[in-house]
């Protein structure tokens, strides 16, 4: 799932497939980032049939946890400690956790993966419908009614349906009291003319988790005894649904927590009121008909990821020394205007002294050093520094000298005591034109940032690394002024790439740090330190 640097279509990936041992690979996807989608599609590379259902060992009937045994011993030496904690504690564990966090925990223990295992093929299914392939829609309609009970249901349509297929495939989940219902069409012949009932959703009184894609939403009217009391979670992806119908699901979700909207198109507005859910996370990609966000009442907010086009009517929360808002991602696929920054920021942002995780583009990192020298520090001071902030993330569209230019704009104009990972992810396709550099330019600018800025910088990692004189000199960079760091990654951009000591000259810093481990290369970003906001909803 990503956007174009540019403002490029999102792509659609394509369909996929359910295979027979999903929780281990959605375990390895998990842990890669990415979520429960991801987690699927990591579990969908070898399957060559349509699996119908993939029933694994079964829990009791009522799939509820029974009490508690009290642990007697520890695990013997060398063996899983996990194996001490009884089954039944571990799945109750488990059941309080969001989905992408249950699937982590697989990694702790052989004996977790095997529960997980057993619970996600006793009480999930998954079905695609494709022509000529069993089941049919009739078919899957006359499945779910034998069904007993079912937790996760996930339906990928690939041929004709109808919108009374759509109804009735809600009604039988209703009954089976799903608890997590994700519902796909791949057939462009179908998504224009199928339409998506939300109101029936009322019935689905177990429902936690919504995921639509390639869904149109119709206009149908709520009555107010038409509510969503256990909804926790709504994504929406490649959904047409126009702002008030959005806001009417939303205002009817008193629990909803997560809120993510990724390419629709149909909306221009996401407003939720004061008073209404206490959402901790929101998301918004690829929306290029929105033209203003405000969740300025919404102070239960955490996260806050946007990716799009520059807006001037962006409000989030005001908060204070006590706030719980801690992760912001923004990416803007656009110039944003100096003149406007300073009432923008002092509307749109909240004070960021208690981030913990940021994410900013370099179309952000241009605003520091456009501001004027009289009037920089006045509109910096407003945001409130980064005191907190431990994990910062560069998305670069470009890599040339001015980019590296507002790289030290920003590192010097704040201060990032408690700063101990960097990531910046460099551009997969570059210019052909090379642009002339001047070591002695770069080396100057980089002066500028204090000795003291990335004291406690302990991990960088460099993506597409293309060992280019400006990216040479970001790494000479960090192994000077981040003292104490222990592991600098360079994931490289190419697999037959010339190794890194064998292209710089005998007493260079970077030689010291290749010789002591410091420096690690590598052609693949998987064995390396993942950032927090490991999805990044652009195209590199």
């Amino acid at each position: 799932m990503g956007e174009r640097a540019e403002g490029g279509e999102v792509e659609n990936p394509p369909a996929r497939r359910w295979r027979s041992n999903p929780p281990q690979q959605a375990a390895a996807a998990a842990r890669r980032g990415g979520g429960w989608r991801a987690a699927e599609t990591a579990a969908e590379e070898e399957e060559e049939e349509v699996m119908v259902v993939v029933p694994l060992e079964a829990l009791p009937d009522d799939g509820l946890p029974a009490a508690v045994a009290p642990v007697e011993a520890a695990a013997p030496v060398g063996e899983d400690p996990m194996v001490v904690i009884p089954d039944d504690a571990v799945l109750s564990i488990i059941s309080f956790l969001p989905l992408e966090s249950a699937i982590r925990t697989t990694v702790l223990s052989k004996e977790w993966l095997r529960l997980w295992k057993e619970d996600w093929g006793q009480k999930s299914r998954r079905y695609e419908i494709r022509a000529r392939c069993a089941p049919s829609v009739e078919g899957l309609l006359k499945i779910l009614e034998e069904e007993r009970r079912l937790e996760r249901l996930s339906v990928v349509v690939h041929t004709i349906m109808k919108s009374s297929h759509l109804r009735e495939i809600i009604e039988r989940s209703a009954d089976r009291r799903v608890e997590q219902l994700h519902v796909e069409l791949t057939n462009p012949n179908v998504v224009d003319k199928v339409r998506f009932h939300l109101p029936i959703l009322s019935r689905m009184i177990a429902l936690q988790h919504l995921s639509l894609r390639q869904i149109v939403v119709s206009k149908m009217r709520f009555t107010p005894q038409q509510r969503f009391n256990e909804l926790s979670e709504i994504c929406f992806h490649f959904v047409s649904i126009e702002s008030y119908m959005l806001r009417n699901v939303i205002t009817r979700c008193p629990n909803l927590r997560v809120l993510d909207l990724r390419s629709c198109f149909d909306l221009d507005a996401v407003a939720i009121s004061p008073g209404g859910p206490k959402l901790s996370s929101l998301t918004i990609a690829g929306c290029k008909h929105l033209n203003k966000v405000n969740v300025v009442g919404v102070t239960s907010l955490r996260s806050v990821f946007y990716s799009g086009r520059f807006l001037s009517s962006f409000y989030l929360p005001r908060t204070s020394r006590r706030s719980s808002f801690t992760d912001l991602y923004i990416c803007y696929d656009g110039p944003i205007i100096p003149m406007v920054f300073g009432k923008w920021a002092q509307d749109a942002l909240p004070k960021l002294s208690n981030l913990s995780n940021l994410t900013i583009c370099s179309n952000s990192l241009k605003i520091v050093p456009s501001l004027p020298d009289e009037e920089r520090t006045t509109q910096l001071k407003w945001l409130g520094g980064f005191r907190r902030l431990k994990e910062l993330q560069l998305l670069m569209f470009d890599i040339k000298t001015i980019n590296v230019f507002d790289i030290y704009a920003f590192l010097q104009s704040f201060h990032f005591p408690n700063l101990t990972k960097l990531f910046l992810q460099l551009p997969r396709i570059r210019e052909d034109v090379q642009e002339a550099v001047r070591e002695d330019v770069l080396q100057s600018m980089s002066e500028g940032v204090p000795e003291y800025a990335l004291d406690n910088l302990k991990v960088v990692r460099m993506m597409n690394f293309n060992r280019t004189r400006i990216e040479m000199h970001l790494v000479r960079f960090f192994l000077r002024k981040a003292r104490n760091i222990n592991s600098l990654q360079l994931v490289s951009l190419f697999h037959n790439a010339i190794p890194l000591g064998l292209a710089v000259q005998q007493g260079d810093v970077i030689q010291g740090a290749l010789a002591s481990g410091v420096i690690q290369e590598s052609n693949s970003g998987a064995g390396t330190t993942q950032p927090c906001h490991s999805e990044v909803f652009i195209d590199f």
